[in-house]
This record gives C-alpha cells, structure tokens and sequence, in this order.
C-alpha cells in the first residue's frame, strides 16, 4: 500500500502528489504516483466556491504470483 498526500486545484486537477507513506517498492509508490496525477475529482466547494483542498489517497497493491 502507498498513500499519497494530494493538493487538489480548485478545479479538481492534481496541482501536486508526494508519497506519505511509501509501499517500499519504488516501483509501485512511481506507479501511484503517476496514476494519481491523471485522476480528476469533482471540485470542492465552500460556500458555493470551488477551493484548493488537501488529502490523503490510499492505493492498495495486490501482487499476484501466476
């Protein structure tokens, strides 16, 4: 698991993305990394305004032996 610490623009874009918490696999923590850039949220609003908004992104990696 990787979580990620993420600055959401006022129009719902990644503005940034660092890793938090890394899964310990540099691999995976660059694949969060670049999946959780293209990812668009609706905007938060306050008060009828869209604003920057913080938060965490937990991705889970399931790794499969086949």
């Amino acid at each position: 698991t990787v979580i990620l610490q993420v600055l959401l623009s006022a129009d719902g874009r990644v503005a940034s993305v660092s890793v938090s918490q890394s899964s310990g696999f540099e691999r995976l923590d660059k694949a969060a990394l670049d999946a959780v850039r293209r990812w668009r949220w609706s905007p938060t609003l306050r008060g009828g305004q869209a604003v920057m908004v913080t938060g965490r992104v937990r991705i889970p990696f399931l790794i499969q032996a086949n």
